[in-house]
């Protein structure tokens, strides 16, 4: 799915205030969101998929959407999913960070303008087939890349040495950076299940104490979105327990377990609910204690 993305950023960088980010010919300076962006991105998209699409130039078109069409969810979609596009897991550390800063910021701006009852649906076709025509839905797109791409990359980018703040243990959160709107599930959930899918990949590339910490901030300050977030916070931890014991690291697998189970039985008495989704998230929560205590009969 993803490009190996294969020139500088500093070079890319240098072509999103030269190079038009949707049309032909060349500017000076940010024009308007053209009418038909949507189209034009999406065209960029399904050419960068069949190898047929300069890369840098390719970049330099999401780049440049951030300014030109702030207002136009979809677009900012597009843009996200072109980054994503050329994004590799292998790609050198410099690249790897731009890539994922941008879907990042894209995502949270298409968060700001987006409200499915009032964004008009935008249809796009497929490149010299007006007749083919499919309605654009970068929404769920973009929620899948979150979870799996964007969540384990930056930890992997955090474990690497890379300045990456939501990692910081030592910073806290003052409000939920993912508030929920309609239509938005919990993103904050998506972090969890982000970094649960991380720590299942490769342990050796997460942090599990910084990745912890940073549930437990938004537990805390994402309220509506904390039963789904203590939960999986217990299961990330309950699977780098499991995950340290496979590897002879005894006294991690124990302490990770403690802290499973501390985060177990916080969602148990101190989040409140009894029926439910919420029933069920405690039910599966008790069933992950007995099994820790299972192997850990002192904690």
């Amino acid at each position: 799915m993803f490009r190996t993305f294969r020139f500088a950023i500093a070079a890319a960088a240098v072509l999103a205030t030269a190079a038009p980010a949707l049309a032909e010919g060349d500017t000076a300076a940010p024009a308007p969101c053209p009418e038909d962006a949507e189209q034009k991105l999406y065209e960029w998209i399904y050419f960068l998929r069949r190898d047929q699409a300069e890369l840098p130039k390719a970049y330099a078109v999401a780049k440049s959407v951030e300014a030109r069409c702030s207002d136009r969810p979809e677009a900012l979609g597009l843009a996200a999913l072109i980054y994503a596009q050329l994004f590799s897991p292998e790609g050198n550390e410099e690249t790897r960070h731009a890539l994922l800063d941008g879907i990042w910021r894209l995502q949270q701006a298409q968060d700001k303008v987006w409200d499915p009852e009032t964004n008009p649906p935008i249809m796009v076709h497929f490149p010299g087939n007006e007749l083919e025509t499919t309605k654009l839905a970068t929404r769920s797109n973009l929620d899948s890349i979150f979870r799996n791409t964007i969540i384990p990359g930056l930890m992997r980018l955090h474990v690497e040495g890379a300045d990456v703040p939501i990692y910081d243990v030592s910073k806290h959160l003052e409000s939920c950076p993912w508030p929920i709107k309609k239509a938005d599930k919990s993103r904050a959930r998506d972090e969890a299940w982000g970094l649960f899918n991380a720590v299942h990949a490769d342990r050796s590339k997460v942090d599990v104490e910084a990745g912890a910490h940073r549930l437990r901030e938004l537990s805390r300050v994402c309220p509506d979105q904390s039963a789904d977030v203590t939960k999986l916070l217990a299961q990330y931890l309950a699977a780098a327990s499991r995950l340290a014991a496979e590897d002879g690291e005894q006294d991690k697998a124990r302490q990770y377990a403690k802290d499973a189970i501390d985060a177990g039985f916080h969602l148990l008495n101190d989040i409140p609910g009894t029926v439910g989704g919420i029933a069920y998230l405690k039910g599966q929560t008790e069933q992950m204690i007995k099994e820790l205590r299972a192997t850990y009969p002192d904690l």
